[in-house]
């Protein structure tokens, strides 16, 4: 067994070595998505002074390490924009509210810096190193690599049980009887909950049978077309419907949208009504837990324990509504486990804190819908329009569920780097080569212009 302490350090300059390579977006993705995929779950290195450093941190650290050795120049293409100051926002209402609550000076300064590592640092590295078209498609397309790996790793667990993470790492980092389903078991393999790997295998099978197939066909021949059959399998693997539906509505949106994709606007806006409507105590949703027990009373059970936790934590968000309690809130309270992300902000955060979080993701959001409008018909708006999908579903599901999850945070911080290198570069005659070359990437016909004829 690998020492948990040991694992996540040494990651660091795991991710150090990374960086040296003179493709820094792949030095950037192997860096994160080995960390998030094969590191241990749920647990992290508590120094004396210091934030807990899960594995997201220490990939964090790694990156900018690497960065600054190997790759300072491109520091300077970091270009501060006014929607930053919500990530600033996001840090100084962490601070403040550790204030109010009395935490003291420094462990309120701890956890504004421990936000910084999880938040608002790894969105200024993914603008550095996958902000330009090319680079978030190397990003996109490791992740979906990742997946095909996965895939076979998840049915072993399927099978055999979730055992891999406790042969490698000696503890398991979850409730293990909650992965027993249907005379099988719910893989998690390195991932802190089950739903979170559904989710992976759910965005992941989109990617590959959708805005990366020809990527795919070009790089595999034929057999490209069936990449997407892996992460696919992975997630019927999963045992689990939420995942399920988001793959369904991934797939429905996609298709559908078209040019209509500012409706995606509609998604954020509703989980605001529906977050509005709880804490004024009206019961949202929660009609559906009848319906769903007529289909499967365990997946009811699961809802209705969802909703339930907004009404016990109602009281406490209302007593310090407007910065939140700092530590209080995160795990469990009153014996209810939080699983909305939108719940433990308000708790976290309050209503103040949360607005910046959200409003930055919000921003992300219209980052990837602005794209398609400056480069319309071309190979990146495809991939955009899927992005841009990614992150409503994302925003909605967190008012019920954990779907910001920490590679979506990267690939948002990306798309927002893209669309500002679009707006610095969309007069100049780098434009068109980028594009040109990317749709040659997806395209065996020599393109004057980055025009998808097929569609």
């Amino acid at each position: 067994m690998i020492p948990v302490q040991a694992a996540l350090l040494i990651w660091i300059f795991v991710s150090i070595a990374f960086m040296a390579d003179r493709n820094h977006a792949r030095g950037f993705s192997l860096s994160y998505i080995g960390a998030l995929l094969f590191l241990p779950a749920a647990a992290g290195i508590d120094l004396p002074g210091m934030p807990v450093l899960t594995k997201f941190e220490v990939a964090t650290i790694g990156v900018s390490i690497g960065t600054i050795i190997f790759h300072p120049r491109i520091l300077d293409n970091l270009k501060i924009a006014w929607p930053d100051l919500f990530l600033v926002g996001s840090m100084q209402f962490v601070f403040a509210t550790g204030l109010v609550n009395e935490d003291g000076y420094f462990t309120s300064a701890s956890r504004a810096f421990q936000f910084g590592l999880q938040f608002a640092l790894p969105v200024f590295l993914a603008r550095l190193h996958i902000g330009t078209p090319r680079d978030i498609r190397v990003f996109m397309m490791t992740l979906i690599f990742a997946a095909v790996i996965y895939a076979p790793l998840a049915l072993w667990e399927f099978r055999m049980s979730p055992q891999i993470h406790r042969n490698v790492y000696g503890y398991f980092q979850h409730v293990f009887i909650q992965h027993y389903r249907n005379g099988f078991w719910r893989p998690i393999l390195f991932f802190d909950h089950a739903l979170n790997l559904g989710r992976f295998f759910a965005f992941t099978s989109f990617l590959a049978l959708f805005p990366f197939r020809r990527d795919f066909v070009d790089l595999l021949g034929i057999k490209g077309k069936y990449v997407f059959t892996f992460p696919l399998a992975g997630l019927i693997l999963s045992q689990s419907m939420s995942p399920y539906m988001l793959f369904g509505m991934l797939c429905v949106g996609y298709l559908a949208l078209n040019k209509n994709i500012w409706a995606l606007y509609a998604l954020p806006l509703f989980a605001v009504v529906w977050v509005g409507m709880v804490l004024a105590e009206m019961r949202p949703l929660f009609f559906m837990v009848s319906d769903i027990s007529t289909m499967n009373a365990d997946r009811a059970a699961s809802f209705g324990y969802r909703l339930r936790a907004w009404e016990l934590h109602i009281p406490a968000i209302w007593e310090q509504s407007l910065l939140g309690y700092g530590g209080f809130g995160r795990g469990r309270m009153d014996g209810v486990a939080i699983d909305a992300q939108a719940l433990n902000s308000l708790l976290v955060r309050g209503i103040l804190g949360s607005l910046c979080f959200y409003a930055w993701w919000v921003y992300a959001l219209f980052t990837a819908i602005s794209i398609p409008k400056i480069v319309p018909n071309s190979v990146l708006a495809k991939r955009a329009k899927g992005i841009a999908l990614m992150i409503a579903l994302g925003i909605l599901i967190s008012a019920i569920d954990k779907a910001l999850s920490n590679w979506l945070v990267l690939l948002a911080g990306g798309t927002v780097g893209v669309y500002m290198w679009l707006i610095n570069h969309q007069s100049s005659e780098e434009l068109d080569p980028t594009l040109n070359k990317l749709a040659a990437q997806s395209n065996r016909e020599r393109l004057d212009r980055a025009i998808d004829t097929s569609s």
